[in-house]
Parts: structure tokens; C-alpha cells; sequence
């Protein structure tokens, strides 16, 4: 009689690091390839929100790729020492991302010299110490990423009702060894009448209260956006955590802690909010064509608070206000 045949069993939490870093060991050196993640399944262009892939980023997807750039259409799971595990394949996927760079423009509603992007969170300090009205923003967009304190310190912030809002950079994330593992800067409000609210979404009747766990940001998961440039409404997390070379000018650095967004925000949304209700996720830091980039802004704000020379709490809540990520 012959012997029943059970499907190989689906893959599980603890299969995906071990693919992914077989295959950036293996595919990461090819010219094309940008770097290897975790993330939702897309078959022309659409997902069902729930089927995982390893995900292979390239600059451009190419029709006949050379035989030593062929990237697989599955990869087999490993096993706990590492070696194959031949009953078991994960699908994999390759993912264009073309012109892969930080979002900053000139001209958008968050003004530095020389430069725009967007507020991410305008808020009165709930540290007692240091009593006021702070905003975060991307550090590229407030200062230097290679060097603090910036050129030129000094925001602005147009309002629709009364003059503009003036803010001072007081810090900012920098490169280390080349690499830049948050995109976020601290500037405060110079005093102004009346004192501008916080803590809410521009355009929408939210009033956030926390951050979002960073463990809570799987690939599917849907988040609002408040991107001043583009409006996109909404988008869903389309990779787990990854390292990206993002372009600034005329240079690039290798960016840490990025989610890919499936939604494609323009130049001049960097330090747009992804937010879950009353949940803070995201700070969008860059775009690629069809695609967007950002950061766990919990995350962020905690590696601020260590650069910070003054305690800082956005919310009620029991977090430390000095500490680091």
C-alpha cells in the first residue's frame, strides 16, 4: 500500500533569518543586488498582505541577467547548523528599487536652508526639567548627517493662520563608521502667540499618545500616513527590517532600521508620520520609484534622547526620558 505524502511544513519565524543570511552571504556581492531582506510576496504588484518571501533588492530588474547574477526563484530553508534542508523551499522575490534615496526637496511645509521636508511631531515636553515646545524632523533635512552641530540651525514652519514658526536644531543623528542607524533631529520652538497644539495629525482628528512597539511593525501590517507632498493616505509594511544604501546628493550612506512601504511618497515627504490610531510608528526617511522607506520612530527618538542635552518625554507616559535605544 503505498505510504501517505504530507505537505513539507510552512515556514516559521525561525527559518527566515537563517535564509536571508545564506543568501546575503551568497547573492549579496552581486553587482546588482542592494541588499537581501524579509518581506511580503508581490506578484504583479499585487500581495495578499500574509505570504513571506526572502526579498532580493536590485537597482534594476534586468530581462536577461548575466549567469553569475541569476538570482533564484526559491531558496531552500535551512536547518539550525545551517546546512540545506532539501523538503523545504521559500519562495523568494526581486524588488526594483530605482533611484533609491533619501526624500528631501526645497519647498515643502518643514523649511530649512537650503533644503525641506516635513514635521514629523511637533510636542510640549512632559519632562519637567526642560519645559517647552520641541519638533522631530530627519536629521538630513534639520542638519548635517555627517557632522553636528549644522551649518545653519534654524526651521521654519509655515501656518495656514498667522506667521511662520521658527525652530533651532538643537541635535541630530550623524554617520558612525560610514553608517547612519536613525534619521531624526530635536529642534525647539522659539515662544510664539498662540502656542501651536501638539501631538496631532495634521488633517485627520487624531491625537497620538505613544509609540508603536517596533516588534508590532510586521510585513502586511497597514499604517496612516501623513506625507504633506504626496497625501498618500495610507500603506502597508512591506518588508522586515533592513540596511539600504541611500543616495544624498552626491553621496551615499549605508542606512540601518528601514521598513519598506508599498505606497510611493515624493520628494519633500522625509520626516512624514506613519502612525496606527493613537500610535506613533514611523518617520519616513526615503523613497525609491514606487516604493517608500522609514524608520521606528520610537526607536529614533529613544537614540535621540541619548544625543539630547536635556531630558525629554513626548508623551504621558512612564518611559524614561533619557536613556539609549
Amino acid at each position: 500500500m503505498p505510504t501517505s505524502r504530507h505537505p513539507p511544513p510552512r515556514p516559521d519565524e525561525t527559518d527566515w533569518p537563517r535564509a536571508r543570511a545564506a543568501c546575503a552571504r551568497r547573492f549579496g556581492r552581486f553587482p546588482n543586488v542592494l541588499g537581501v531582506g524579509v518581506g511580503l510576496k508581490y506578484t504583479d504588484g499585487q500581495t495578499d498582505g500574509q505570504t513571506l518571501c526572502l526579498q532580493f533588492y536590485v537597482r534594476r530588474k534586468t530581462r536577461r541577467p548575466p549567469p553569475r547574477g541569476h538570482l533564484p526563484a526559491f531558496i531552500l530553508a535551512r536547518r539550525p547548523d545551517g546546512s540545506a534542508d532539501r523538503a523545504r523551499r521559500l519562495p523568494t522575490d526581486v524588488i526594483e528599487l530605482r533611484g533609491l534615496r533619501f526624500a528631501c526637496a526645497a519647498g515643502s511645509p518643514l523649511a530649512a536652508p537650503g533644503r525641506g521636508g516635513a514635521l514629523t511631531l511637533l510636542f510640549r515636553n512632559r519632562a519637567p526639567e526642560a519645559p517647552g515646545r520641541y519638533l522631530l524632523t530627519c536629521a538630513h533635512v534639520a542638519g548635517d548627517v555627517a557632522r553636528f552641530p549644522p551649518p545653519d540651525a534654524r526651521l521654519t514652519l509655515p501656518r495656514r493662520n498667522g506667521p511662520p514658526l521658527a525652530a533651532d536644531t538643537l541635535a541630530h543623528t550623524t554617520l558612525r563608521l560610514g553608517r547612519l542607524a536613525y534619521d531624526i533631529a530635536l529642534a525647539q520652538l522659539r515662544p510664539s502667540r498662540p502656542p501651536p497644539p501638539g501631538r496631532r495629525v495634521c488633517g485627520a482628528d487624531t491625537e497620538l499618545t505613544g509609540f508603536l512597539d517596533a516588534a508590532d511593525l510586521r510585513p502586511g501590517r497597514a499604517l496612516a500616513c501623513a506625507f504633506p507632498v504626496s497625501n498618500v493616505p495610507a500603506a502597508r509594511v512591506a518588508s522586515a527590517r533592513l540596511s539600504l544604501p541611500l543616495a544624498l546628493g552626491r553621496h551615499t550612506c549605508l542606512t540601518d532600521n528601514l521598513f519598506l512601504i508599498d505606497r510611493p511618497p515624493r520628494p519633500g515627504d522625509s520626516g512624514g508620520l506613519l502612525y496606527d490610531g493613537p500610535l506613533a510608528a514611523g518617520i519616513l526617511v526615503g523613497l525609491a520609484d514606487g516604493w517608500g522607506l522609514f524608520q521606528p520612530l520610537g526607536e529614533a527618538f529613544a537614540a535621540l534622547q541619548a544625543l539630547a542635552d536635556r531630558p525629554l518625554r513626548c508623551f504621558n507616559d512612564k518611559t524614561p526620558t533619557k536613556g539609549h535605544p
